[in-house]
């Protein structure tokens, strides 16, 4: 028998990938960036690779009565998404090619943070 979550869960994946706006291709990659770690051999930093997982999901743009100029930019889009790794403020997305900083995570959980249904992503340019 699943929970409650784990049915929310793949409804969210399942109504994401139905309004999913990719058309042919991925256009909304979540790009991890590479971390900096101190090589004692080389005797400095060394830095990873930079990791981009596909994200499904839709975009949506703010309401104008929800631009306050400060929290909420004009400009400012919020994705409602799943991805394989939970995302964070370091983070960049890439949506059809342009790069945006992640201002906000908001993971849905019904159950707390241990059973996340999906992300609703602030992002900027």
């Amino acid at each position: 028998m699943t929970s409650f979550a784990e049915e929310m869960k793949e409804l969210s994946d399942e109504l994401l990938t139905e309004f999913d706006e990719r058309e042919g291709g991925e256009i909304i990659r979540l790009k991890v960036l590479g971390v900096s770690t101190y090589d004692e051999t080389l005797r400095r930093n060394v830095f990873s690779a930079d990791q981009e997982y596909p994200m499904t999901g839709v975009a949506s743009n703010y309401s104008e009565s929800m631009i306050n100029g400060t929290t909420i930019q004009s400009g400012d889009v919020l994705l409602t998404v799943f991805c394989e790794v939970n995302p964070s403020q370091k983070d960049k997305v890439v949506v059809d090619g342009s790069e945006y900083s992640i201002v906000n995570v908001m993971p849905t959980a019904f159950t707390g943070m241990s059973k996340v249904i999906n992300h609703k992503l602030q992002i900027r340019k």
